[in-house]
């Protein structure tokens, strides 16, 4: 890590130093003197306080822990720490905010100063326009010394970051109407153990009531036993495919899509098998959501990943991979709008 001189500053304060001693020989005063030594020793006390306050000086970046959407304001917290006695009036540092799906970022300069033995909290709001999981990095602070003279930089590697899901907005594109076509018979169905069921509410035991639906916990507390009422889910599941390749720009509007969708689907307690290209496993990710829990994990999962922009003929993977679909909704970019397609399979 490089060290920054403010070579300018040193030499006006020189000259100022020069005019302070030329002062004290033609007017030979006290206050003359007392200004002279000040200025002489000041720069010494400035470098080492510097140097002191380097080693007690830390910074944190705290984000959002839980997962917001493109509507609401985000607030990222850089807390400047300072363990030592010496005040920092001037403490610099670059805060560097990337999209880790999309690969892009920018950054926002910013300055801060402590007191002694304690925090100094700058919040800075950010709201996104465009989902996945977005970094606050901060990779180095600068810590200036009280005169301006010398800057040094310390390595801090804070950083947080937040995901940043798809609204809730309605769904005018797409006509749902016909989505019963690109339903299949569920595979989880014939798995042994599966419930294709969401939880509505829990009541008290009734004689009859099958074991597997005892809440066992709230059963424990109260000393009674306690069910889980369930809402029976279709034994059908729409299979959803998310066209994630060639355009960035539409790219995005896609995945709003999908989640918007899908929210609907939810709401008709039918279950959906949701599968994108990806990156990772160089091939189709499943994954099974039978709630708006398991909705909002199958999106922050697809949005941990990276994309590189190839355009696939997903059509062409889809019959090649699962050839035993009959039909699947895909959504993805036509003629230069993004819509969701009924896809039917030989």
């Amino acid at each position: 890590m490089r060290s920054k001189i403010h070579f300018v500053r040193i030499i006006v304060y020189l000259l100022l130093l020069l005019l302070s001693m030329g002062v004290y020989r033609f007017l030979h005063s006290h206050f003359a003197f007392i200004y002279m030594i000040i200025m002489i020793v000041a720069p010494f006390l400035s470098l080492t306080f510097l140097f002191i306050k380097r080693r007690f000086i830390s910074l944190e970046v705290v984000s959002q822990g839980e997962p917001i959407t493109k509507e609401e304001l985000s607030y990222v917290r850089l807390i400047v720490k300072n363990a030592s006695y010496l005040m920092s009036l001037d403490i610099r540092s670059r805060l560097e905010i990337k999209n880790l799906y999309y690969g892009n970022s920018d950054f926002i300069r910013v300055t801060q100063a402590t007191r002694m033995k304690g925090d100094y909290e700058t919040v800075l709001p950010i709201r996104h326009d465009v989902c996945g999981v977005w970094e606050y990095r901060v990779d180095y602070i600068t810590i200036i010394d009280i005169l301006g003279f010398v800057e040094l930089k310390k390595k801090v590697s804070a950083h947080a970051e937040t995901v940043v899901l798809p609204g809730n907005s309605s769904i005018e594109k797409v006509n749902l109407d016909n989505v019963s076509e690109g339903m299949t018979e569920s595979e989880e169905s014939a798995k042994r153990g599966s419930d294709f069921s969401d939880v509505n509410d829990v009541r008290e035991y009734i004689p009859g009531d099958k074991l597997m639906s005892i809440h066992w916990k709230l059963s424990a507390k109260r000393d009674i036993l306690m069910v889980k009422d369930r809402v029976s889910m279709s034994d059908q599941q729409l299979v959803i495919v998310a066209d994630l390749t060639g355009d960035r720009a539409a790219i995005d509007e896609v995945i709003c899509l999908s989640y918007q969708i899908c929210r609907r689907i939810l709401e008709e307690n039918t279950s959906i098998r949701f599968m994108y290209y990806s990156n990772l496993i160089e091939g189709f990710e499943e994954k099974h959501i039978l709630n708006l829990d398991a909705l909002k994990n199958a999106f922050t999962g697809l949005l941990y990943e990276t994309n590189d922009f190839v355009k696939r003929d997903v059509r062409m993977y889809m019959s090649a991979i699962k050839p035993e679909l009959k039909a699947y909704l895909l959504i993805c970019e036509k003629e230069g709008e993004v819509d969701g397609i009924i896809t039917r399979q030989d």
